[in-house]
This record gives C-alpha cells, sequence and structure tokens, in this order.
C-alpha cells in the first residue's frame, strides 16, 4: 500500500511538474512574442521617424532654396520664382521628393466674400467661369458662399448647419473662411465622392487656393483659371499667354500688351487682379527610409518686406 501510495505521489508529482514546465515555457514564449512585438513596433517607429525626418528636412530645403531665388531675383530683376520638383538621395536607405507650386496661380476662395462679409459679385463671376470651364455645375458656388457668409439663409443650390447636421457624420457649416485646404471637401456638392462622380478631369482644388493674397500671377497661372478672368480672355488668348512666357517670363503687368493677339479690351477690368509674384507658395515633401515613408505639406508666405519665408502650414500624413 504504501508503495503504491509512493507511486501514486511521484505520479501526481511528476504531472505537476509536467504542469509547471508547460505553463513556464508558455510564459515565455508569451514574453517572447511580446518582445518580437515590442521589436517589431519600436523599429516601425523608428523607421516612421527617420522618414518624417527626411521629408522635414526636404521642406527646408524648400524654403532655402526659395530664400536664396529671392535674392538672386531682387538683384537679376526677375518677377517670378521657379515651382519644380527635386529628387534627393540621402543615403542608401533614405530619400526625399520635393514639389513645389505656386499658390498665387490658383484662385482663392476666401475672396468671394470681403473682409465687411459681403459677397464680392466680380469674384463669384470669377468662380462660376472657372467651374464651367472645368465641367463642374456653377451652382455649386451657392455651397461655398453658404460656407462663407455669416448667416444662416441657404441659397437655392446651397447648404447651412441644418444641412450638415443631417449627414451621417455631422459637422458644423464655418459661416467664415476657410483654415485649411481639406475644408473645401466639407462643403456640400465637393467630397472626394462628390467629385469623382461628376467626372471632372482634375479636381477643382487643383485650381483653388486659401493662402494668396487674392492676385492671379500670369506667370504661373494655368489656362483655365486665365480664362476664367473674364468672359473675354477665351482659350486662344490664353494660349497666347501661356505660349509667350514660355519663351519670356513677364516682369510687370503690362507686358501682357505684348502678347500677339491679346487686346487691350480683353484685358479691360481685369488688371486690376493680376501680379507677377508669388505671394505664397505649397511644399509636399516626402521622405522614405526604408520600408516607411512619411510626407509633410506645407505653406509658406513670401512677402517683398521679408527676410525669410513664412510658414503658416504644416500637416503630416
Amino acid at each position: 500500500m504504501k508503495l503504491m501510495n509512493a507511486h501514486r505521489e511521484s505520479g501526481s508529482v511528476l504531472v505537476v511538474t509536467v504542469l509547471v514546465t508547460l505553463l513556464l515555457a508558455a510564459l515565455i514564449l508569451s514574453f517572447s512574442d511580446e518582445t518580437d512585438v515590442e521589436l517589431s513596433l519600436s523599429g516601425f517607429f523608428r523607421d516612421n521617424d527617420h522618414a518624417y525626418r527626411s521629408a522635414r528636412s526636404g521642406v527646408q530645403a524648400a524654403l532655402a532654396a526659395l530664400h536664396e531665388e529671392r535674392e538672386k531675383d531682387a538683384k537679376e530683376n526677375r518677377a517670378e520664382l521657379s515651382t519644380a520638383a527635386m529628387d534627393i538621395q540621402l543615403g542608401e536607405e533614405r530619400s526625399v521628393s520635393v514639389k513645389t507650386a505656386d499658390e498665387s496661380g490658383k484662385v482663392n476662395l476666401n475672396f468671394l466674400v470681403n473682409a465687411g462679409g459681403e459677397v464680392d459679385e466680380d469674384r463669384v463671376s470669377q468662380i462660376k467661369r472657372l467651374f464651367r470651364i472645368i465641367g463642374l455645375g456653377e451652382e455649386r458656388v451657392d455651397a461655398l458662399l453658404d460656407w462663407l457668409d455669416q448667416d444662416d439663409i441657404e441659397r437655392m443650390h446651397g447648404a447651412e448647419a441644418n444641412y450638415y447636421r443631417t449627414l451621417e457624420q455631422p459637422y458644423g457649416c464655418a459661416n467664415g473662411s476657410f483654415q485649411t485646404p481639406a475644408q473645401f471637401h466639407l462643403v456640400k456638392g465637393f467630397s472626394e465622392k462628390d467629385l469623382s462622380e461628376v467626372g471632372v478631369p482634375k479636381d477643382p482644388a487643383h485650381y483653388l487656393t486659401i493662402y494668396s493674397d487674392g492676385k492671379i500671377n500670369i506667370n504661373t497661372a494655368s489656362a483655365e483659371v486665365l480664362q476664367s478672368l473674364s468672359e473675354r480672355l477665351d482659350v486662344s488668348a490664353a494660349e497666347a499667354i501661356l505660349d509667350y512666357r514660355k519663351a519670356k517670363e513677364f516682369q510687370n503687368i503690362t507686358d501682357l500688351g505684348n502678347v500677339p493677339g491679346l487686346s487691350s479690351e480683353v484685358l479691360s477690368g481685369v488688371t486690376g487682379w493680376l501680379t507677377v509674384k508669388s505671394s505664397a507658395v505649397s511644399i509636399e515633401a516626402r521622405g522614405t527610409y526604408r520600408e516607411a515613408s512619411s510626407t509633410v505639406q506645407a505653406v509658406a508666405l513670401l512677402k517683398e518686406d521679408a527676410a525669410q519665408p513664412r510658414l503658416i502650414h504644416w500637416e503630416v500624413k
């Protein structure tokens, strides 16, 4: 009997020992897995941080280039800053690509309503012309005006707070100026889904800005933006301007008189909206490190009385 009890106790001890061993093994594996996950996450965050730093350095390089080019322009009496793309290899595993664009070559949405809160009908006519040119119904302008003005009265094709509160993911109506480019897509009729259904060749945001001083830079504006300036400025006139500036940039507005076929009647009433200089430049820098990538979108103001471009927008994607 004692022998049997001894065997039972020995067997029980063995079972307990095995269970404890298995439990310890499971815990060790669990700790090992957690360590692997932590190391993996650590590597992920490290790589993303390096990618972000690469993108940030791209923005700084673009700002330095803008500053240098502005000084060169001042010495040579040149009117325009170049906007272009560049790729920089920072090492075997690190690179950055940078694109810059002149925001003054676009139509500023915030100027549809003036500082006193009143609608600027001339600007409204311009944006309606632009929408017609790019294949977007001009009735959508109503929603933009409702977003910008300070009242809660809906226009025929517009929308105020009551409309936005009924959406699946509700939000308010700004009743004020656009603060970020992304807000444009919050307006009724301008979501990415709405625009894709219309089938316009380019996102209207390609022609629009919220950062310029309101004047259109004739050295960088697209043919569509140029045509939006006046009913008299048709496709042929816009193309004539583009052809002229390919050979020689505009030093001042009066140079438009040298463009073949461009009469004073065509330019009547719009010269006050024109400039030959940039007031704001957008920068997009995409940094990569190994498999990670990070994109920084920035906007800098270019003031004639300021030594350096001034950053006013910074967004990491």
